[in-house]
C-alpha cells in the first residue's frame, strides 16, 4: 500500500482539483486522507464536491494547525495519498453509555477483523473527535476485542478553543462525536513520548465523572490542586490564572507498571471541579507533573533512538505541549528534524495522542506528547 505525504500551506481549489483529477487517473482504486486546519474548515463542502466529481475516496479530519518542518501553520491542508485506499470506517454518534459504546466498538472490531489477512501486519490508525469523553474506555474495549492482531496509533481532532466542532468527515458528510478508523498495512511504526516527570507525592481521584475530576483526597479538586501547586512549586492559582499554570503542571495518572499518562486540565467548574482532555477513572492514583524543561530535548532524543525507519514520518504534536513550550516548541521540532536527519517533517497539532503502553500493544490516550508514525 504505497503512500505519499504532501502539504499545502496555501489552500487553492484549482490546485486540489488538478491533484485529484491526475491522482484518479493514475490510481483508480486510490484515495486521500485529508487533514485540514480549523481556519479552512468552511472549505470542506467544496472539497467533497471535487472528490465526488472524480469519484475518488475521501476521508479527513480538522485539526488546530499543521506542522511543516519547524513551523506551525494556521492555514492549509495535509494530504496522505494512498495508491490503493485502505479499509476505513467512521463511527458517529459515539455514546457515553458503556452498553452503547461496547456495541459500537464491537461493530468496529468485527469490520476490522473481516479486512485483516493473517499474512500481513497492520496498524489501526484512529482519529477521534476530542470531545468524545470516553476515548480511553473505548480504546480499552477495542483492545479486549482485537488484542494484539493490530498495532494502535492515532490522535484527537477538533478546535484549539476546546469548543466542539464538526471535525471528522467523509466524501459526503461531516460529523461530531465521531471516530475515523483506518486500517494501515505494513505494520506502520509508531513511537510516542511526553517527557513529563512525576514527583514523589501522590494523591487519589476520589470522585470523577468521565473527564471531570470532582474531588482529590476527599477535597474539591480545585482546592487540592491549588494546595499541591503552592506546596511544591510556590504558585498561587485562582480562576483567572488557572489555565496559565495548568498547562505547565498537568495531572499524571500513575499506572500499575509505573508509567505515566498525562491529563492536561482545560477548565474549571466554579473553582471546584477540574475538566481535563481525556477521562480519569475514579480512584486513579494521581500526581501533579512538572512539564519538560525548555531546550532539554530529552524527549526527542529518546524518540529518535527508538525510530527504526525515518522515512515518511508524520508528527502529531500536542497543543498543550505547544502552549507549555511557546516559541521553544519550534526549536524542539527543528532539533528533532536534525536528529532524524530529515529535510522535511510534516504533521498536525493534535488535542490528544494515541500510542501503545511500552512493551505492549495496549492503546492509551495521552496528552502533552509527540507521536511519530510511518503512516
Amino acid at each position: 500500500m504505497k503512500k505519499e505525504i504532501e502539504i499545502f500551506s496555501k489552500f487553492v481549489f484549482s490546485d486540489i482539483e488538478k491533484i485529484v483529477k491526475e491522482f484518479k487517473i493514475k490510481n483508480p482504486e486510490g484515495g486521500i486522507l485529508f487533514l485540514i486546519t480549523e481556519k479552512e474548515k468552511s472549505k470542506i463542502k467544496k472539497l467533497q464536491q471535487i472528490f465526488n466529481k472524480y469519484k475518488l475516496s475521501l476521508i479527513g479530519a480538522v485539526f488546530p494547525q499543521l506542522i511543516e518542518n519547524d513551523n506551525f501553520l494556521e492555514n492549509g491542508a495535509l494530504l496522505i495519498k494512498f495508491n490503493k485506499m485502505p479499509y476505513y470506517c467512521i463511527q458517529n454518534d459515539l455514546s457515553e453509555e458503556e452498553i452503547e459504546y461496547d456495541f459500537q466498538m464491537r461493530e468496529l472490531s468485527e469490520n476490522i477483523k473481516k479486512n485483516i489477512h493473517s499474512s500481513k501486519n497492520y496498524t489501526l490508525f484512529l482519529i477521534f473527535d476530542a470531545f468524545v469523553s470516553k476515548i480511553a474506555s473505548m480504546l480499552s474495549e477495542l483492545y479486549v476485542l482485537l488484542a494484539d492482531i493490530v498495532n494502535y496509533a492515532g490522535a484527537n481532532a477538533g478546535s484549539e478553543t476546546f469548543k466542539q466542532i464538526d471535525c471528522i468527515f467523509s466524501i459526503n458528510k461531516i460529523y461530531k462525536n465521531a471516530l475515523l478508523a483506518v486500517l494501515l498495512e505494513d505494520n506502520s511504526e509508531c513511537v510516542l513520548e511526553h517527557g513529563y516527570k512525576a514527583p514523589e507525592k501522590k494523591v487519589v481521584a476520589t470522585a470523577t465523572q468521565k473527564n471531570e475530576i470532582i474531588s482529590i483526597n476527599w477535597q474539591s479538586a480545585f482546592t487540592a490542586y491549588s494546595n499541591i501547586l503552592f506546596e511544591n512549586f510556590n504558585i498561587k492559582i485562582n480562576s483567572s490564572n488557572f489555565y496559565k499554570y495548568a498547562v505547565h503542571f498537568p495531572f499524571g495518572i500513575i499506572k500499575a507498571d509505573g508509567q505515566i499518562i498525562v491529563r492536561i486540565p482545560v477548565s474549571l467548574k466554579k473553582e471546584k471541579s477540574i475538566f481535563c482532555v481525556g477521562e480519569i477513572k475514579e480512584n486513579s492514583l494521581l500526581t501533579v507533573l512538572e512539564a519538560p524543561k525548555e531546550n532539554s530535548y530529552k524527549t526527542i532524543k529518546s524518540m529518535s533512538k527508538q525510530l527504526k525507519s525515518k522515512n515518511e514520518i508524520m508528527l502529531f504534536y500536542c497543543a498543550g505541549r505547544k502552549m507549555h513550550f511557546n516559541d521553544s516548541s519550534k526549536k524542539e521540532l527543528s532539533e528533532f528534524r536534525n536528529l532524524l536527519k530529515k529535510n522535511k517533517i510534516y504533521g498536525v497539532l493534535s488535542l490528544g495522542e494515541i500510542g501503545q503502553i511500552k512493551n505492549t500493544r495496549l492503546p492509551e490516550l495521552h496528552n502533552g506528547a509527540i507521536l511519530c508514525i510511518n503512516i
